[in-house]
């Protein structure tokens, strides 16, 4: 099977996508094409991605129709290769054909095993296709942040005031 330089035909993600193209003629320059937020070329069209740091998060991917093999990447994340097997291989991208299913459970969470707060980028790896739109961000959020609700209930970090016992000061009432 010749492996294709351009995408034809209807390419998209939730029948939604986010050609580079498009976001070149918009003023996007090539290095900063997935992060570029310029005047109508804000956030992309696809499905965008969110969850607070640490929340346990499943990305299922659905190869729809494909005659070609795909590529399924999330930046700064791994799930596991059989997520049912103990030990199974951690991968970070993932080949999938038409009626094949990527159940993508990540990891330590939105966020990775480092719990690291941002913007990651998902796609399709091959880059005919992520040129063609299918491509997206995932927002980890803080903890503290509402704009999402959060899944479970996670307490923020927070400091507390130190008082008089807390620096060994002892106290002039005792029991007995």
């Amino acid at each position: 099977m010749p492996y294709i330089q351009q995408a034809a035909g209807i390419t998209a993600v939730n029948y939604q996508s986010e050609p580079t193209a498009w976001r070149m003629e918009k003023g996007c320059d090539i290095p900063e094409i997935f992060s570029c937020v310029k005047a109508g070329a804000g956030g992309p069209a696809t499905p965008l991605l969110q969850a607070h740091v640490g929340d346990p998060v499943a990305i299922h991917v659905l190869g729809a129709f494909s005659e070609q093999v795909q590529l399924f990447t999330i930046d700064g994340h791994e799930w596991p290769h059989e997520p049912y097997s103990q030990g199974a291989d951690q991968v970070s991208t993932m080949e999938f054909g038409g009626s094949e299913v990527i159940n993508a459970y990540l990891t330590g969470g939105a966020g990775g095993p480092n719990r690291i707060v941002g913007d990651y980028m998902w796609k399709n790896q091959r880059p005919a296709f992520a040129n063609a739109g299918q491509w997206g961000l995932f927002k980890v959020l803080p903890v503290e942040d509402q704009r999402i609700l959060p899944l479970m209930p996670q307490v923020p970090p927070t400091k507390r005031a130190e008082s008089e016992n807390d620096r060994g000061t002892v106290s002039k009432t005792s029991a007995r």
